[in-house]
């Protein structure tokens, strides 16, 4: 074997199969910080195949399957408790569905709509259109945690005191915050019995203790409603779209006047039937058109009133790196991690991850959007295009200083990748610290090395996650604090917690696990938790 093959083998080590870990502590390297006090949750994909056991008389397993997509892979929990005054990290994980994974072994199927996985064409095509329909007319909550694939983002209730996970559908579940075992499958019906709907955030937008999100109701008609929810269960169903397409959107934007849902094209085709049908969205995207503009609704997030709707240039995204608005509130700034079109989606797919090449991956761009509302009530405002769309500054995972969030901040960490020859194969090789008051950014021509301002972590044979910021309490700075990473080592082939140090990006503490964290979507870091 080639020192190439085996690098690429020990890359592809974060899309293997995962098994839960009993609490333990790990070793530590380094001083952490005594300020940082709490625990860190990341939630992602960590089972890719079924682990049946059972054969046929020629030897075959037929209930045996392989999970086609990142985005389909099996929830798997993560919980680092971290004491700087004890210098300790303990680490456990658990799996969000083990009832499903149980019923998918002996079926040798996946059980519920997926993102990418194919569909089964030898089931009868009757049966199909009754899923479909029962699907599409049914949007209450699964009966049962086996039924939620929670498979994206973590986020803390402080009044309840429990992890809450969603994902890009209406389904919520509620986590013991120490042992990560599922307690309960909720929806947003719970909260307000109109809200029944497909598809849903899996990025609520959150500012001042309040989220932000909608529901999108496939039908003749599409439906978007935007609603608010505060940590006391109180729910607002703030403006009802009728005017916008199907689509499938990651996440969305507010700032201290507006909430800000901009409608890329990732458009949903046969009036979501299709989903059901194949058994996932991605084979319902429509294809790329690119005369279909992007569209932003603006809508006063007091009143519920639409405010402005906007058309911009087409791009699809996932991530919002932060939306702020100017001092009178007459023009809202959109700061996006974008790509041209919506291959992206068929490049995460196992295949094309397990024998990765960075050349065959659609580049993210960074891209800031400015929307002007100062025009009079009822009339359209206006686009203007302040920085044009920068590969070079293409972060994904984006985060930024929560107490800046949807509030104007210079700096943005997120994954990168460097492009260079040793990492190839690596499916993020970097993380970046962006900048984004440098006036490099507006430059067209311009390279990566050229723009002094920005900082990057990287390290050879690391490949890291999405960052955590945690801010150093009293804070004046807006880099002040430490970035969380989780990180695998491709010459050990085990992974291992990062703290860096959000100024400088120099890495301070690592603590090793004996075993692959698979990388993972999101997670979210919370005091006050033993």
């Amino acid at each position: 074997m080639t020192q190439a093959n085996g690098t690429s083998r020990a890359a592809s080590a974060i899309f293997r199969n995962a098994d839960e870990q009993e609490e333990r502590e790990l070793k530590v390297e380094g001083n952490l910080p005594e300020w940082l006090e709490g625990v860190l949750y990341r939630t992602g994909p960590g089972r890719y195949s079924s682990n049946s056991s059972k054969t046929n008389k020629e030897g075959n397993n037929p209930h045996s399957f392989e999970i086609s997509h990142w985005f389909d892979g099996k929830a798997l929990n993560h919980r680092f408790r971290i004491s700087g005054k004890e210098g300790i990290v303990l680490y456990r994980s658990r799996f969000a569905c083990s009832d499903q994974m149980a019923k998918e072994d002996r079926e040798g199927r996946c059980s519920t709509v997926t993102f990418a996985q194919p569909y089964d064409p030898c089931e009868r095509l009757y049966t199909k259109f009754k899923s479909a329909f029962h699907t599409l007319a049914n949007t209450q909550k699964p009966e049962s945690a086996s039924d939620a694939n929670v498979n994206v983002v973590i986020r803390y209730d402080h009044q309840n005191n429990v992890l809450m996970t969603s994902s890009d559908n209406p389904t919520l579940q509620k986590l013991d915050p120490t042992t990560l075992e599922p307690i309960q499958i909720l929806s947003y019906q719970d909260f307000d019995p109109n809200l029944a709907g497909h598809l849903s955030g899996a990025h609520p937008a959150i500012i001042d203790g309040t989220r932000y999100n909608y529901i999108l109701k496939f039908g003749p008609i599409p439906t978007y409603k935007i609603f608010s929810l505060d940590d006391n269960g109180k729910c607002k169903i703030l403006h009802t779209i009728y005017d916008a397409p199907s689509a499938y959107l990651h996440s969305m934007a507010v700032t201290e006047t507006y909430v800000v849902l901009t409608i890329w094209q990732a458009d949903i085709t046969n009036l979501g039937l299709g989903i059901p049908l194949k058994n996932n969205v991605v084979e319902n995207v429509a294809k790329w058109n690119p005369r279909r503009k992007t569209v932003h609704y603006i809508i006063n997030r007091q009143s519920g009133k639409l405010v402005r709707k906007i058309k911009s240039d087409p791009f699809f995204c996932f991530h919002h790196i932060n939306a702020y608005e100017n001092d009178d509130a007459s023009r809202i700034v959109l700061d996006l991690a974008t790509y041209e079109d919506t291959t992206i989606l068929d490049a995460f797919r196992m295949e094309l991850l397990r024998n990765f090449d960075v050349d065959k991956l659609p580049r993210t761009q960074y891209r800031r959007v400015v929307l002007d509302v100062s025009k009079s009530e009822g009339s359209n405002g206006s686009l203007i295009h302040s920085r044009p769309p920068r590969e070079q500054f293409g972060v994904e995972l984006p985060t930024i200083n929560p107490l800046k969030a949807w509030r104007k901040a210079r700096y943005c960490y997120g994954t990168y990748h460097t492009r260079r020859a040793e990492t190839q194969n690596h499916f993020i090789d970097s993380v970046m610290k962006l900048d984004l008051d440098d006036e490099a950014l507006d430059q067209k021509a311009n390279t990566i090395a050229d723009a002094q301002k920005h900082k990057i972590w990287f390290t050879p044979n690391m490949i890291p996650s999405e960052a955590i910021f945690v801010p150093r309490p009293d804070c004046v700075e807006e880099d002040d604090g430490v970035l969380l990473i989780v990180a695998l080592n491709t010459l050990t082939e085990s992974s291992e917690l990062v703290v860096l140090d959000a100024k400088t990006m120099k890495q301070i503490v690592s603590a090793k696990l004996d075993c692959v964290f698979p990388i993972g979507f999101h997670g979210t870091f919370a005091k006050g938790i033993d």
